[in-house]
This record gives C-alpha cells, sequence and structure tokens, in this order.
C-alpha cells in the first residue's frame, strides 16, 4: 500500500472514529447537562479529568513510544518485536497506575476536600487503571496501523457509555452513574482491542521503549496540565458548578482541536517510516499539507461557535450555560492553536527529536497552570479560558520554531489571501441566520456558508493538482451515490486546480 493511499486509509477510519467519538460524546454531556445538576456536572468532570491526568502520568509514556516503534518494525521485518512489546508495556503501566491511585487513596484520609472526599477518589483510582488500558491498547492498535478495529471498539464502547447512563441516573445514582458506565464501558472495549493483538513469547528493546517514553512521560506532565490542569485547577480554587460550566464550554468548543488531531495521526505512522528513509521532501509536502487542510475546515468552525454559541447552548443543553457562549469565540481559538501545535509536535517525535517534543509539552502545561492558577482566582471560569488560550498559543509559536529547524514551511501568501477572502464570504452569508434561535434556520445557514466558502476556495485556486490526486484516492475507495458524488468533486477540482 503506497504512502498516500495508507495515509488515507488511516484517515478514513481515525474520521469515522472521531464521529463516532464526538456524536456520542456529544449525546453523553448533553444527556448529563439535562438530567444533572450543574454542580453534579463537576463532581463527574473532577472526578474523569483527575483520572485522565493520573493515567497519563502512570501510562510512563509508553503508549506514545509504541506508535513510533510499531511502524518502525514493521518496515524493517523486525515484527518479532511487538508482541514481547504489548506483555512488558501493559504490565509495567498497569504496575504504576496501581500504585499513583493507592498512594491517592492513602492521602485522601489527610486532605478534607469538598470533590477529592475518600469516596470519590476510589472512583478516580479505578477510572485511571481503565483509562490506562484504553490509552495502552489504542497505541498498540495505532502503531499497528489498525485503525478499523480501533474504530470498531470505540463504537462500542460509546454505545455502552450512552446506554448505561441514562438508566443509572434515572434510578437515582446522580454523578455516579455516568462513572458506572464508563467503567463497564472500557473494560469490555479493553478486552475486545486484547483480542486483535499479537501475541508472542520474546525479550522487547526496554532500552529503545524508554528512550522514546521517557520524554513523553515527562512531556505528559505538560500535556496533562494542558487537558486536564483547567479543572483541576477549578476544582481546588473554586466551586462545583464553575467546574460543570467550564466542563461543557471545553466539550461543546472540543471539535475544533479534534479535527487538526484527526489529520496528524492519521499521517503520524507514514511520517516515522518517512524518517526512517529519511525522505525529507514527502515529509515536507504532507506537513504541509495536514496545515492546509486544518486551516480550510477549522476557521469556519470557528466563525460558526462563536456567531451561533447561545443558539448552540441552548440546543445543547439548558438555560443554566448561557453565560459561557460569550465564551465559545476564545475557546475554540486556543482549540485551533491545540490542534496545530499536535500536528508540530507529532513531527518532532516522529522525527526522533523526542527533546523537542518533551520541550514543546512542558512549555504549554507549565504555562496554563501558572496563568490559570492566577486568572482562576480571580477570574474563575473566564481566568481558566485565558490560561488555556495562552498556554496553547505560546505551544503553537514554540513547536512552529523548532520544527522549521527540521522541515521548511514556506508561507504561501496567495493562499493565505484566498482563505481570508472565502472566511469573510462565509461570515456575511452565515450572520443572515444569527439571533435566530430556529436551528432549522441557522444550521442550514451554516451548511449553505460553507459550500459557497469551499467552492470560492476551488475557484480562487486554492487547491492544486495534489489535492485532487487526494480527492482521487477517496472516489477509489467510495461506492454507490458517495461515489458519485466525490466523483463530481473530481471534474469541478479539474477545472480549477493549480
Amino acid at each position: 500500500m503506497g504512502s498516500l493511499t495508507r495515509i488515507l486509509s488511516n484517515t478514513f477510519y481515525l474520521s469515522l472514529d472521531w464521529v463516532a467519538l464526538t456524536l456520542g460524546g456529544y449525546i453523553y454531556w448533553i444527556l448529563m447537562s439535562k438530567m444533572l445538576s450543574v454542580a453534579d456536572i463537576g463532581q463527574f468532570s473532577t472526578i474523569s479529568n483527575t483520572a485522565l491526568f493520573l493515567a497519563g502520568i502512570s501510562g510512563l509514556g509508553m503508549n506514545v513510544a509504541v506508535t513510533k516503534l510499531f511502524p518502525e518494525y514493521q518496515i524493517k521485518n523486525k515484527t518479532d518485536s511487538i508482541p514481547p512489546s504489548i506483555s512488558w508495556t501493559l504490565k509495567i503501566t498497569t504496575l504504576a497506575t496501581v500504585l499513583i491511585g493507592a498512594i491517592l487513596i492513602l492521602l485522601s484520609r489527610t486532605v478534607s476536600h469538598e470533590i477529592f472526599s475518600q469516596y470519590n477518589v476510589l472512583f478516580i483510582a479505578a477510572m485511571a487503571v481503565l483509562t490506562n488500558f484504553l490509552y495502552m491498547t489504542s497505541g498498540y492498535l495505532f502503531g499497528l496501523q489498525k485503525m478499523k478495529e480501533i474504530f470498531k471498539s470505540d463504537v462500542i464502547l460509546t454505545l455502552l457509555k450512552v446506554g448505561l447512563t441514562v438508566p443509572l441516573i434515572i434510578y437515582g445514582f446522580g454523578y455516579l452513574g455516568p462513572v458506572y458506565s464508563f467503567l463497564a464501558a472500557a473494560a469490555i472495549a479493553t478486552l475486545l482491542r486484547w483480542k486483535w493483538l499479537p501475541r508472542g513469547g520474546g525479550q522487547p528493546d526496554r532500552k529503545k521503549l524508554w528512550f522514546y517514553s521517557i520524554p513523553v512521560l515527562v512531556s505528559s506532565a505538560g500535556t496533562t496540565m494542558i487537558n486536564q490542569g483547567s479543572v483541576v485547577l477549578l476544582s481546588l480554587f473554586s466551586t462545583p458548578i464553575n467546574v460543570g460550566i467550564f466542563s461543557i464550554l471545553f466539550y461543546i468548543t472540543s471539535p475544533v482541536r479534534m479535527i487538526p488531531q484527526l489529520i496528524s495521526n492519521g499521517m503520524f505512522p507514514t511520517m516515522s517510516q518517512k524518517w526512517a528513509a529519511n525522505d525529507t521532501d514527502q515529509i515536507q509536502k504532507i506537513v504541509s499539507k495536514a496545515v492546509k487542510y486544518s486551516t480550510f475546515i477549522v476557521i469556519p468552525l470557528i466563525i460558526s461557535l462563536s456567531i451561533f454559541s447561545k443558539e448552540i447552548v441552548i440546543l445543547l443543553t439548558t438555560p443554566d450555560y448561557l453565560s459561557i457562549s460569550n465564551m465559545f469565540f476564545f475557546m475554540s481559538l486556543a482549540y485551533m492553536f491545540s490542534g496545530m501545535s499536535t500536528i508540530f509536535t507529532n513531527i518532532l517525535y516522529s522525527s526522533g527529536d523526542v527533546k523537542s517534543f518533551r520541550n514543546s509539552n512542558l512549555v504549554g502545561g507549565f504555562l496554563n497552570l501558572v496563568i490559570g492558577a492566577i486568572a482562576i482566582v480571580k477570574f474563575g471560569v473566564a481566568g481558566a479560558v485565558a490560561g488555556f488560550l495562552l498556554s496553547n498559543f505560546s505551544m503553537l509559536v514554540f513547536s512552529f520554531y523548532l520544527i522549521r529547524k527540521k522541515v521548511k514551511l514556506p508561507v504561501n501568501n496567495s493562499n493565505l489571501f484566498k482563505l481570508v477572502l472565502s472566511c469573510s464570504i462565509f461570515v456575511m452569508v452565515s450572520r443572515t441566520a444569527a439571533n435566530n434561535p430556529d436551528p432549522f434556520v441557522w444550521a442550514p445557514s451554516i451548511v449553505l456558508a460553507f459550500l459557497i466558502y469551499a467552492s470560492s476556495l476551488v475557484v480562487l485556486g486554492f487547491f492544486d493538482k495534489l489535492d485532487l490526486r487526494i480527492i482521487e484516492e477517496l472516489e477509489k475507495r467510495s461506492t454507490g451515490r458517495g461515489k458519485n458524488i466525490v466523483g463530481k468533486m473530481v471534474s469541478f477540482l479539474q477545472k480549477f486546480a493549480n
């Protein structure tokens, strides 16, 4: 399978996975926002985010190290090293998670806190163990480029999580309803993924695993401080209600970050192989396309979230959360910076420059904790947003500076002008339905605005021959009516592609 086809295959299933997780996640949080109080949302968010924080540390960076090494083992015909690597890394990360959980339980007996009670800490420890299993099994499948299996298991995980949450809340479990549903769903998804992994004996290359995992472990502190730090800080310095409000804001705007992450993850295994072959020309093309496509999709999404923030809040949650509508633009912008920096840091890691990868994540995480801690005390939720925005912007600038030392990323001023012009058109069209609470009015206006926006970019020559090749590959993979639609897109692009 060629590089382009492999990237498209990976991205295709990761796209399906993203749709399943995003749709399921939205339903999950919408149900909770409508069935639980804001304070209960804050309790659950603290438990789940603290568990994610602990799992990010106790994973020891191994879940990322295997995504780097397994593609190299495949291209160098060293697949016998994969099964013992799976067995050994799962054992040590499980041991680390259990140890950290036990320490947290012991500490909870000496600390009196509204949210971090001994009762809640038990659930944090249990969720951390199962989250580690999900992280590790996902890393194994990702390194083996079994994106289809990741998609299948995540669909089951999401269906079980959503399906179990509703009856548990109805039967009076409160914020523990989604906790129990996650534990059950994660256990089943882990067992399913385990069936798809290769088995075998032998000795893993522990030295190489530690070489790639230690910088990830250090940088994981930065990553978790960015992703979960704001919620943890709000739990410590604010109220459960503010935690609940920020959690809903955090989740509703999260698709902005998911899109560049999705593109980055789709190209990551291929990038590792290209670095191993020292094919820097192909690397430059892949990175440029990743930035181009991310920008193309993310900018209209940010505009839509900003213009229709109040309408989206009312549609997805309750009026209790209307206060967050004014923060949609800033949170979306922060997520865009976060997603773009993921592209650059993944390139650094796939190249073997683990120190730069580590430093980039630490810069973002440290700034989020420092700025967030200061701002939250004075401004509450707005302070958490400010810390998240400034830290992700700093991480983007720093990672871009580092990547320019390895790969030339020329700025195409012509394409930049075309993008600004088309975005202006998108704003004008979408604003025709602004302040209309009916989703059957403003939602179609967003779709229409995006179609006009995309068409204007095509006519202006934003897309080139390589973009056309990618659409042609999608046409080959399509069937039925989808193939006809993609075929028409190819015909349209052929008239204007540079």
